[in-house]
């Protein structure tokens, strides 16, 4: 089981990437729900617009660090860049 300061040090800080040319963007927060398990919190839309989206993953905390590599890859795949959120 992944330690909970491990934790509590991912939940501190949102991980962004932006589509400069699309101006988009792609935010991921982690938090634990109400039963203490790790949710993924993932939040999109277009660089100053209202419009946009967001899905809620619950994820095992042993492959949470598995799960924001999957979507930091797909990010850069589809031409992100990160950005201090």
């Amino acid at each position: 089981m992944q330690d909970s300061s491990q934790l509590h040090d991912l939940t501190r800080y949102p991980l962004r990437w932006e589509h400069e040319e699309k101006a988009r963007y792609y935010e991921v927060r982690v938090c634990r729900d109400l039963f203490g398990a790790a949710v993924v919190l993932c939040h999109w839309g277009g660089i100053g617009s209202k419009l946009g989206g967001s899905q809620e993953k619950v994820v095992a905390e042993q492959s949470l660090a598995t799960v924001l590599a999957q979507i930091s890859r797909r990010r850069v795949q589809r031409g992100y860049a990160p950005r201090p959120a």
